[in-house]
């Protein structure tokens, strides 16, 4: 009992409701789509980037 008053005593709140304020913020697992949605923007973010060096000596002649 004198664990949980002190719990309340920090947090002001029951470790009942603790728990369910941690699960309320707790990340959820990925659907697939959500996934699939990373892993695109990923590619994309990579894509651009090469293209981005790729203009880097052609940018540096012109100097």
């Amino acid at each position: 009992m004198e664990d949980q008053q002190s719990f309340f005593n920090f947090l002001r709140m029951p470790p009942e409701m603790f728990d369910e304020l941690l699960n309320r913020v707790s990340p959820k697992p990925d659907t697939p789509l959500q996934q699939s949605a990373r892993s695109r923007s990923e590619t994309c973010d990579y894509v651009t980037t090469l293209d981005i060096w790729r203009q880097v000596p052609v940018l540096a002649v012109r100097l």
